[in-house]
């Protein structure tokens, strides 16, 4: 199955003064039966876009899509 994120943003402790934004408008498609490798420095937000992938973390805007399943921003499971 697919895996897209469209305009994916995400901010830890949203609201309060230890906010922290950790994604800013990502983009990126993932064909199925493809492999990708996710690199980066420490702290570049590998860990939270693969937090996406499985639902742990639910983005703070934009959308998520893995096969037929949809996760937006600001809208209840």
């Amino acid at each position: 199955m697919d895996i897209k994120l469209q305009q994916v943003e995400y901010a830890y402790a949203k609201g309060t003064p230890f906010e922290k934004r950790a994604l800013y408008n990502v983009n990126m498609h993932i064909q199925s039966g493809t492999y990708q490798a996710i690199i980066g420095h420490t702290g570049s937000g590998k860990s939270t876009i693969l937090q996406h992938f499985n639902g742990l973390l639910k983005p703070s805007e934009g959308t998520v899509t893995i096969g037929a399943r949809r996760i937006e921003a600001g809208k209840k499971a």
